[in-house]
């Protein structure tokens, strides 16, 4: 045996023996007790703290001015912050028009920044390198927005940079081709997204299946065939014009600098088209088709999801909409949270959305859960629907989700970006910043009474549609023993 490999042996032998030591010299382990017993739970767990009370809430400086074009300046200021937020917003959203332009907000958007041929100001990477801006076109439904996000000191560049992208845009032919395969890309995420798609039919079966709200923000295949260079152009000078928008902006900027500035660069800045018509679809009667849309899936985790139609933002329902969203399944104590994941174990969670909006809303509550429980927990969507109409949320309720909504609502303003959004949204919805203290004051002083009324108007448990996917073998069961309303598949 060589030199080397007799040493590596001994050393093994030395490491083998050290550890056979370590062994011997180890004390055993008790054996472990039989039976188990389990360890005594501790009282307080059975009674989860009460809401503090609630702290007083002041609203923000916040400057409201209107420049003579017709472009209205929103500030917030926030001395001392080292970021800022900006954001140009459009009360002429993706729904705005007749369905056979869908998608064509959201390609303007798109666009507006393009970088593919390097011509937009806001879209050429070297300029956003050098100025350490991070752009985002935002297109929803009521509302089209570019933001920018930035350090204090370069707020005034980005103001620059915003005004030469949206009073000199170029929509330059590959910009607009590009768009629009952008679009396309979207929308074959959106339609092979089964929670996605589920959304767009449930909406086809409250609004009917040619509404503009059924249609995906991205448009259709058809629709987006047909959009040309032309027709972006003059969308953009319709609907992206001084007028209909606001320059909200969040940071630590002099006020009357911040005038100063926005005339300069918008004060004169007039469209160069004629303000479009608003073209509102006819909204269809009440939906007759079967109630509940069945989708064939191998997925190992089946779809429930409820929608309903909700109030618009300016009617007197909203607040106590907002309530009943939180009790039913926007929080960790929810009522569906606590009946499908903690008393039967069917779900990991509930996801409960109230999206208002100018002309109406909608109430979304979804679920994932095993599909051999899919009846069960389709039965206890509905049950829990019933008894919040009957009975009205509880006192412990109430106080929770008030907490919660003004926490919210409070920490929405904390920060540049989301207090940028609010603002913008309020815009877009036809509010002044003083709406926020309207909404913490009927926040305040909402009853059970009211949420239990609200519900019995708007809720409606056995005609509401869902939407449920399972694999074939048990999805058609589940849906008939449910006994829950006519069902179709879906295609």
């Amino acid at each position: 045996m060589t030199g080397p490999m007799l040493a590596r042996v001994c050393t093994w032998s030395v490491a083998a023996a050290a550890l056979a030591a370590c062994a011997s010299g180890r004390p055993e382990l008790p054996a472990p007790r039989t039976p188990l017993s389990a360890t005594p739970d501790e009282a307080f767990r059975h009674t989860p703290p009460e809401p503090g009370p609630l702290p007083s809430f002041r609203l923000p400086e916040i400057h409201v001015d209107r420049l003579e074009r017709g472009l209205t300046v929103i500030h917030m200021p926030r001395p001392g912050a080292h970021v800022a937020a900006l954001r140009f917003v459009t009360r002429r959203g993706g729904e705005d028009g007749p369905a056979s332009e869908a998608g064509l907000a959201w390609v303007t958007g798109e666009a507006l920044v393009a970088h593919t041929e390097g011509d937009s100001p806001l879209g050429d990477e070297h300029i956003l390198e050098q100025s350490g801006l991070r752009p985002e076109v935002t297109v929803e439904r009521d509302l089209a927005a570019l933001s920018l996000w930035m350090t204090t000191d370069r707020l005034p560049r980005a103001l620059e940079l915003m005004a030469q992208t949206l009073r000199e845009p170029t929509f330059l032919p590959g910009d607009v081709e590009q768009a629009v395969e952008d679009a396309r890309r979207q929308l074959d995420f959106f339609w092979a997204s089964t929670d996605e798609s589920a959304v767009s039919h449930a909406m086809g079966a409250l609004y009917g299946s040619g509404h503009r709200a059924a249609l995906p923000l991205w448009g259709t295949g058809e629709s987006l065939g047909r959009i040309t260079r032309e027709q972006v152009a003059a969308r953009y000078r319709a609907t992206w014009s001084p007028a209909e928008s606001a320059l909200v902006v969040v940071g630590d900027i002099d006020h009357g600098l911040l005038l100063e500035t926005a005339a300069r660069l918008f004060g004169t800045w007039t469209p160069a088209g004629a303000p479009r018509e608003e073209v509102q679809p006819a909204v269809p009667p009440p939906w007759t088709g079967e109630r509940i849309m069945a989708r064939p899936t191998s997925s190992p985790q089946s779809l429930v999801m409820l929608m309903e139609r909700g109030p618009a933002r300016s009617n007197p329902d909203h607040v106590p909409f907002i309530m009943l969203t939180r009790i039913l399944g926007q929080m960790f104590s929810s009522r569906l949270n606590l009946t499908l994941r903690e008393e039967h174990g069917y779900s990991y969670g509930v996801h409960g959305q109230y999206v208002a909006r100018r002309d109406g809303g909608e109430l979304l509550l979804m679920t994932h859960v095993s599909p051999h429980r899919l009846r069960d927990a389709m039965r206890a969507v509905v049950a829990e629907l019933r008894r919040l109409r009957d009975d009205g949320p509880t006192a412990d309720e109430m106080a929770t989700a008030r907490a919660l909504v003004r926490e919210e609502l409070v920490a929405s303003l904390e920060s540049c970006g989301p207090a940028s959004a609010v603002l913008a949204e309020l815009f877009a919805d036809g509010h002044g910043p003083e709406e926020l203290e309207r909404l913490e004051r009927e926040v305040r002083e909402v009853g059970a009474e009211q949420v239990r009324a609200v519900a019995r108007h708007w809720i409606r448990p056995d005609e509401a549609p869902m939407v449920v996917t399972g694999p074939p073998e048990l999805l058609a069961p589940a849906v008939e023993t449910a006994g829950l309303g006519r069902w179709v598949y879906l295609r």
